[in-house]
C-alpha cells in the first residue's frame, strides 16, 4: 500500500511538473517510465529538457521573424524616402538644367521672337493680399514689348471671377494697357487654367517667348520643346517676399513631378 500511495504521489509531481513549465506533453514519456518507481525521475528531466528546448525554438522563430519585418520596414521606408526625395529633386534639377541658356534676366541679350506669351496668375492672392507676382510679370512684357523684342502678346489665364476670384485675363489686359501696349496687339487665351495647357495652345508657332518667374519659364520651355516649340523666356522678378519664396519654389518641386506624368497621359 505504500509503495502504491508513493507511486501516484511520483506520478503527480511529474504531471504538474509538465503542464506548469512546457507545452509539449510528456504523458508517453511518463507512461513509459511509470511501469517502475524506480525509473520516475527519468521522465522529469526529459521534459524540463524539451520544454527548454521548445522554448529556445520559439524564441529563435520570433527572433527571425522580427528581423524579416525590420528588413521589410527598412526596404519600403527607403522606397519612400526616395519617391519623396530623391524624385521631385531628379525632376526639378532637370528642367533646370535644360533651361540654361534659354532664359534671360537683361531684357538687351534676350532674343527676339513676335509672340510673347504671359502666364498668368491672379492680382489679389487667395488670401486677399496684392500678388506682387503679377506686377512684376506685367512689367516684364511691357518691357519686352517696348524693346522691340517682342511684336505682340498672348496673355493665358483663366476666368475664375464666377468662383469669388478674378479674371485674370482682363486683368491682365487692362494693366498692360496702362504701361503703354496696345489693346489690338494683345490677344486673350481663357483656356490657359494650366501651364500645360497655355504652352499647348501655341505649339504650332514657330518660336515664342516666355514671360514669367524664372523656376516658372524653366518648367514651360520644358513643356515647349516637348512639343518641339522653340522658346527663350524672360524672367521676370522674384518679389523679395521671403514667405512666398519659400511656398512657390516648394510647389515648384511638386509641379516638375507632375509634369513628367503629363506627359504620359494629357491629350488635348
Amino acid at each position: 500500500m505504500m509503495q502504491l500511495a508513493s507511486f501516484f504521489i511520483h506520478a503527480f509531481k511529474i504531471a504538474y511538473l509538465c503542464i506548469s513549465t512546457t507545452s509539449i506533453p510528456c504523458w508517453r514519456k511518463f507512461s513509459t517510465c511509470a511501469q517502475s518507481p524506480g525509473s520516475l525521475q527519468l521522465p522529469k528531466r526529459s521534459c524540463r529538457l524539451r520544454a527548454l528546448s521548445a522554448q529556445v525554438a520559439d524564441l529563435r522563430q520570433q527572433e527571425a521573424t522580427n528581423t524579416l519585418l525590420l528588413t521589410m520596414k527598412r526596404f519600403f521606408l527607403t522606397i519612400f524616402l526616395c519617391l519623396v526625395t530623391i524624385v521631385p529633386l531628379s525632376c526639378y534639377m532637370l528642367v533646370s538644367i535644360n533651361a540654361r541658356g534659354k532664359t534671360f534676366n537683361d531684357v538687351q541679350d534676350i532674343p527676339y521672337n513676335k509672340t510673347g506669351l504671359l502666364l498668368g496668375t491672379s492680382p489679389i492672392t487667395s488670401n486677399g493680399e496684392h500678388n506682387y507676382y503679377f506686377d512684376e510679370r506685367i512689367r516684364a512684357a511691357a518691357t519686352l514689348y517696348h524693346n522691340g523684342k517682342i511684336k505682340r502678346i498672348i496673355a493665358s489665364g483663366g476666368d475664375y471671377s464666377s468662383n469669388g476670384g478674378y479674371n485674370e485675363l482682363i486683368a491682365m489686359r487692362d494693366s498692360l494697357i496702362r504701361l503703354g501696349v496696345p489693346d489690338s496687339l494683345i490677344s486673350l487665351d481663357y483656356s490657359g487654367t494650366r501651364t500645360l495647357h497655355s504652352i499647348f495652345r501655341v505649339k504650332d508657332l514657330e518660336n515664342i517667348t516666355i514671360i514669367s518667374q524664372k523656376y516658372h519659364n524653366e518648367r514651360a520651355i520644358y513643356l515647349a520643346e516637348h512639343y518641339d516649340l522653340e522658346a527663350v523666356a524672360y524672367n521676370a522678378t522674384i518679389p523679395d517676399i521671403l514667405k512666398k519664396k519659400i511656398r512657390n519654389i516648394s510647389r515648384e518641386f511638386l509641379a516638375r513631378v507632375k509634369l513628367f506624368i503629363d506627359f504620359m497621359g494629357f491629350e488635348e
